[in-house]
């Protein structure tokens, strides 16, 4: 038995770097030998690494680090225990590439540093039940509307909407194979809930929109696969409340009204570009209000519009959630904290995801290098 406690945490620390270390470039999938050249190591030197047998100073770490597209952070501290779990217990329907379990991983770490910092609070967030019919999904994504006092239309600021709700979100840009998007929950100091979304910015506009509500969907819902909701019945559910919430009904009547004379096609083109949804979701819409039957829908979705098609009847797109991007109130939140001086200029960046660049940085301390105007 060992009575130095420091020499004991040091081994243990020592050991799980060596584990992820090992970890992260099986992943990237290299050697040994390889990974060793890479990082200007001794093959010998960096199996003992691994094994847990060597520290590894500051600069290896680093070079480690950038070799195989990790943070340092990733290396020394525990992932959030959401998203552990997240990995564990994956619904076949959530199936998604190492890319994108690689991107929440490293947000759910970032948003959890800034909750520790203060700079973000956890808030409760009632979970929602899921819905048992289409009926159900209908009537939930109208009382999110209602709460939010968004009455029937387009919601123009998707991201600072799901925000608001308590996820936070990063559009990053990913292979296109990576998947759309994944969400994990986070358990504040406070007792309160903080969701973390990626979204996959490869994806076309209407669907980086669809799969962000998706993703509010299921934090809202607690990502609840319960035995008597099977994963598969959760996901329709939580499509069919992403529809609604997008696309409500008396939004969708209020189109077929206006414009039905000149056929369910131009309706559908502007369902689309108004309410910035995919042209398929748009068709699938009017299917799911009956305005159009099943075969009718397979026709539309077979026959998208291009871009000439929605400007000749007067019709524009608004592209948002494009990547990199976060969302405002985190945004204001990463630079208020940069300008306290309490994160450097690289974290703040490396926080926003690019978003902004060196240059658009704000003063820090601004307050201080000028003084108050005196009072009228």
């Amino acid at each position: 038995m060992c009575d130095n406690p420091t020499m004991v945490d040091r081994s243990v620390a020592q050991r799980r770097i060596g584990e992820r270390v090992a970890e992260a470039r099986a992943e990237a999938s290299l050697t040994q030998a390889v990974l060793a050249v890479l990082v200007g190591m001794e093959r010998t030197q960096l199996v003992r690494v691994e094994a847990g047998d060597r520290k590894v100073t500051v600069a290896e770490l680093a070079a480690i680090a950038a070799a195989l597209g990790r943070s340092i952070e990733w290396f020394v501290n525990d992932a959030p225990a959401a998203v552990v779990s997240r990995r564990r217990d994956q619904a076949p329907a959530h199936d998604s590439s190492q890319a994108l379990d690689l991107a929440l991983d490293r947000a759910a770490r970032d948003v959890r540093f800034l909750v520790e910092l203060g700079a973000l609070v956890d808030r409760p967030v009632d979970i929602l039940p899921v819905p048992t019919s289409y009926a159900e999904a209908e009537g939930l994504a109208a009382d999110v509307r209602g709460r939010l006092g968004l009455g029937d239309g387009p919601i123009d600021d998707l991201g600072a909407v799901v925000e608001a709700l308590g996820l936070v979100w990063y559009a990053e840009n990913l292979d296109p194979v990576a998947g759309d998007g994944a969400c994990v929950e986070l358990s504040g100091p406070n007792g309160g809930r903080v969701g973390v979304a990626i979204i996959n910015g490869a994806c076309e506009p209407g669907r980086r929109r669809w799969t962000l509500v998706h993703e509010l969907g299921h934090f809202l819902m607690g990502d609840a696969y319960a035995a008597e909701h099977p994963a598969g019945d959760v996901e329709k559910q939580i499509n069919a409340f992403v529809a609604h919430l997008l696309m409500p009904r008396a939004g969708v009547e209020r189109l077929w009204r206006a414009h039905s004379d000149d056929g369910p096609r131009r309706v559908a083109i502007a369902l689309a570009a108004r309410y910035r949804v995919s042209w398929s979701a748009a068709c699938n819409q009017l299917r799911n209000l009956d305005r159009v039957p099943a075969s009718l829908r397979d026709q539309l979705v077979a026959d998208a519009p291009t871009r000439g098609d929605f400007l000749a009847i007067g019709e524009s797109w608004s592209e948002d959630l494009r990547a990199p991007s976060v969302p405002p109130q985190y945004s204001q939140a990463v630079l208020g904290r940069y300008v306290a001086g309490d994160l450097s200029s690289s974290r703040a960046i490396e926080l926003l995801r690019g978003a902004i660049g060196p240059d658009e940085l704000p003063a820090v301390r601004a307050a201080e290098r000028y003084p108050r105007l005196p009072s009228p």
